[in-house]
């Protein structure tokens, strides 16, 4: 389960997902495990491997803390019922649980440029890579997510300064912005 979530925010999305299989494998109910999945196939943008993953979590309530659950609820109502204000809403309960969650301040920040939200969407990436504890080995999507939202909003100059740190898949995907 780790190995697998450490591909996909590495950008081994097949490598990542086998690993997570394997997981789930070993454990159905793994809630976590389906969760990650459904996350990696969201960022891939396989968005009906992303509804099963998710359904399959929310049918495991008492396998994921409370947290947990709203996170995989805001991901379901993006993936599961295009509910992008409803995502954003259950990732304001999550970060009043987790206020240093990266992860969901990523996440919300992708819904809230979704809905043409832009300069929030850019302060909230900001947000997440300046709350992220380890190095910029382990920012690499929020920095591209800042990035692509400084494309977004004309500021390409900017947005190539903040790329410099990418690598990999990463830096390869920024390119093609």
């Amino acid at each position: 389960f780790v190995q697998g979530r450490e591909r996909i925010y590495a950008g081994d999305f097949a490598g990542g997902n086998r690993l997570l299989h394997e997981a789930i494998r070993i454990d159905s109910g793994f809630a976590s495990a389906w969760e990650a999945l459904g996350t990696s196939h969201i960022i891939g943008r396989n968005l009906d491997s992303a509804r099963t993953a998710y359904a399959r979590a929310l049918a495991l309530p008492g396998r994921l803390t409370e947290a947990q659950r709203f996170g995989v609820e805001a991901d379901a109502a993006y993936a599961l019922h295009h509910d992008l204000p409803g995502a954003i809403s259950w990732y304001d309960l999550y970060l009043s649980r987790n206020p240093r969650s990266s992860a969901a301040r990523n996440n919300r920040a992708l819904y809230l440029s979704s809905l043409g939200r832009h300069e929030e969407a850019l302060e909230e990436f900001r947000r997440a890579i300046e709350i992220n504890p380890l190095g910029p080995a382990h920012k690499q999507m929020e920095l591209l997510n800042q990035a692509a939202e400084l494309v977004v909003l004309g500021r390409v100059r900017e947005a190539t300064a903040d790329a410099a740190p990418l690598e990999g898949v990463f830096a390869d995907y920024f390119s093609v912005l």
